[in-house]
């Protein structure tokens, strides 16, 4: 009984997880569209006013930088992240596994130590109360909150894949 109650909170919190990379996901794709009318509206504005707004390419490159931290573990869990598999392909599915659970395990421990580093950091700058003077002016750490979140997300994303392959490799029996 104990384990069958355990099997289901690890799903049900895996299903919380997916969900939540989903919507950081959406957040991504909604700041795409976001960008897009944002760089249309400068555009316009400069052809037809000759005044677009200052701000409008700063603006777009912040939105640059979240995007790819809020996406990557949602890329990751759809495996539709970049790979070089030219090599990977030509192996056997026994060593195919073998190799993604190492990369999986490597990718994990490097994204957490970007994670702890850049989670220190953000504290610090939040600390000290670092602010961007470009254009606009705005606290820093707002901005690099985005690396240790989306650096979180994707190193439990690995290790999920790590576990998921190893499975897979318990069970695998070559042809």
């Amino acid at each position: 009984m104990r384990k069958v109650y355990s099997v289901r909170l690890s799903e049900k919190a895996w299903a919380v997880f997916d969900r939540f990379i989903d919507s950081l996901a959406c957040v991504a794709g909604f700041l795409v569209i976001a960008m897009m009318v944002l760089m249309v509206t400068e555009v316009v504005t400069r052809y037809f006013l000759k005044n677009p707004p200052v701000w409008a390419l700063e603006v777009n490159s912040y939105i640059t930088f979240g995007i790819a931290f809020l996406g990557t573990a949602w890329l990751l869990k759809i495996r539709k992240h970049i790979s070089v598999d030219i090599v990977v392909n030509n192996m056997s599915p026994g060593t195919q596994l073998r190799l993604n659970i190492i990369v999986s395990i490597v990718g994990a421990l490097i994204l957490l130590t970007i994670t702890y580093f850049s989670a220190c950091s953000t504290i610090d700058h939040y600390q000290r109360g670092v602010a961007v003077w470009q254009i606009l002016k705005f606290p820093k750490f707002t901005l690099l909150l985005f690396i240790p979140l989306g650096c979180f997300l994707t190193s439990i994303q690995f290790m999920r894949q790590t576990y998921d392959y190893t499975k897979r490799l318990k069970v695998f029996r070559p042809e």
